[in-house]
């Protein structure tokens, strides 16, 4: 695997597995970068792995608004995000107190990470229907924070809770 600060100003792209899982990888061209894995059809909980560590991500409590991110090897809670609830995008609480926004925007299909100063540091956008990409940029300015490799993978896991919503809330109308 290739480390994902190592791809900062290069394109880097999220792309479903073939068949029916629920299994995703990040590629720089041929190169593997990292891979998702929701392993449990029902369930939101997912498995991110990258050079860099292995992460358990997993929306927790009532209306599933807030999602926890884990280092799976200590099972140490490292950061939790909460989505608002009518805005689209959410906070995500770091250590020492430093939060991130994830502002998205569903029917562009655009999902950035922001600093509370508004500086862009990761921006994905989702492409295709029936086999869907996501597009990943890191700007230079996301070196500085030492998060950024599960920041990828927790920005991508809202997409694909979002677009799990969106088909439940779909096939229940």
């Amino acid at each position: 695997m290739r480390r994902i600060s190592a791809l900062v100003d290069h394109g880097i792209t999220w792309q479903q597995l073939p068949g029916f899982k629920s299994e995703y990888e990040l590629r720089f061209g041929d190169d593997l970068v990292a891979t998702m894995k929701l392993p449990k059809m029902l369930s939101s909980a997912a498995v991110f792995q990258c050079e860099e560590g292995i992460y358990a991500i997993e929306r927790v409590g009532l209306m599933s608004s807030k999602t926890v991110v884990r280092l799976v090897a200590s099972n140490a809670e490292i950061a939790a995000y909460t989505a608002r609830a009518w805005k689209g995008g959410g906070t995500v609480e770091l250590s020492e107190g430093r939060k991130l926004e994830l502002q998205t925007n569903f029917w562009k299909g655009t999902f950035e990470w922001r600093t509370d100063a508004g500086e862009s540091l990761v921006h994905m956008k989702g492409r295709g229907f029936l086999k869907y990409f996501v597009d990943v940029r890191m700007n230079r300015s996301a070196l500085k924070w030492p998060e950024l490799p599960w920041l990828v993978g927790l920005a991508f896991y809202q997409i694909i809770m979002m677009r799990r919503d969106s088909a439940a809330h779909a096939a229940g109308h």
